[in-house]
């Protein structure tokens, strides 16, 4: 079935705001196209088709989509994701402007999309203790940029993975001269295509959020690490305003609750306090380079960076955030 682009806009929309939870009516699409006046969110045309088609139910005001509408915008976002984040990825590692800026954040330019600096991924490379004869997993690696840092830093053998094609490619293209010890490849973490007891080691940094199903990547990622192998995943937790605050503890999140389901035993390490000057370094530091992504023409990257700030210190400044380091020892 064929979709106009405003169609794909109504059905993408409708799908994000009701999985979120929000009572999507008539008032909501407005103020959502007021707020994006430079998308031309003409809502009208698409709500009159997709109705007669049957995708786009009402009732008392309120909007849904049929089961069959659903799958369809689910997929139309998985492209648009896809598509919209490897061509993304790829133009930041190219830019000089972003380049400043994930140096002065995170303390290297890493062409990070990830909340971690420097002392916090050293901290981490320090607990593994790799060496040469190590093979390493980075999982949802992007650009590569990090995966490489990892492998020159500690002479381990890493293989990174990502969904997004062109950036594996760029990566790929990047370290041709190191195919001995660093390695990139396709792949989905909701359906990881490696051997059991592939690696010595699975570093996951800020990436594990994004998977179908945790408790399940967990358990695979139980079974492609050696016995006696380790995970380092970086890991926050956030709570919604009526949920417990017992739930940012340690032992409380959903990852500490997937690993034990799991019979994983861990150490954790906790970096909320770091986590929430974080978010005010990052809005801080944007709106200063403002007029330098501007004069770049990447308004995008400063506006997402503005935003994502923004969203997360409403977490931070109501105290609904944790962020912590799990070491995962595998023994089976």
């Amino acid at each position: 079935m064929e979709f106009t682009k405003i169609e794909e806009e109504l059905l993408g929309t409708v799908f994000m705001l009701t999985k979120r939870g929000e009572k999507v009516t008539a008032e909501l699409l407005e103020k959502i196209k007021d707020k994006n006046p430079k998308e031309n969110l003409d809502w009208q045309p698409a709500i009159k088709s997709l109705s007669e088609r049957g995708l786009l139910l009402e009732e008392d005001g309120i909007y849904s989509l049929s089961e069959e509408a659903k799958t369809m915008a689910a997929k139309i976002i998985k492209e648009r994701m896809e598509k919209g984040f490897s061509e993304g990825l790829v133009k930041l590692e190219k830019s000089e402007i972003y380049g400043t800026f994930c140096e002065r954040l995170y303390g290297r330019n890493l062409s990070q999309l990830n909340m971690t600096p420097m002392n916090q991924l050293d901290k981490l490379l320090e607990i593994l203790n790799l060496d040469e004869n190590s093979h390493v997993l980075d999982l949802a690696c992007g650009i590569g940029k990090i995966t490489e840092y990892i492998s020159d830093t500690t002479k381990a053998k890493v293989t990174g993975v990502d969904f997004a094609a062109p950036a594996i490619q760029r990566a790929q293209e990047r370290n041709k001269d190191k195919k001995d010890r660093i390695n990139f490849v396709v792949g989905n973490m909701n359906n990881l295509q490696f051997e059991e007891n592939s690696f010595d080691a699975i570093i996951a940094i800020d990436t594990v959020y994004f998977v179908h199903d945790l408790e399940e990547l967990i358990g695979k990622l139980k079974e492609i690490t050696k016995n006696g192998g380790q995970m380092g995943i970086f890991y926050d937790e956030m709570m919604k305003p009526e949920e417990d605050k017992e739930i940012l503890k340690a032992d409380n999140t959903k990852l500490a609750k997937a690993l034990k389901k799991h019979n994983l035993d861990y150490q954790a390490y906790d970096y909320t306090e770091e986590e929430k000057s974080f978010w005010k370094e990052q809005l801080q530091l944007a709106e200063e380079m403002k007029d330098k992504f501007e004069a770049a023409g990447d308004t995008k990257t400063y506006e997402s960076r503005i935003g994502e700030s923004k969203h997360i210190l409403t977490y931070v400044n109501e105290d609904r955030i944790s962020r912590h380091l799990y070491i995962v020892r595998v023994e089976k």
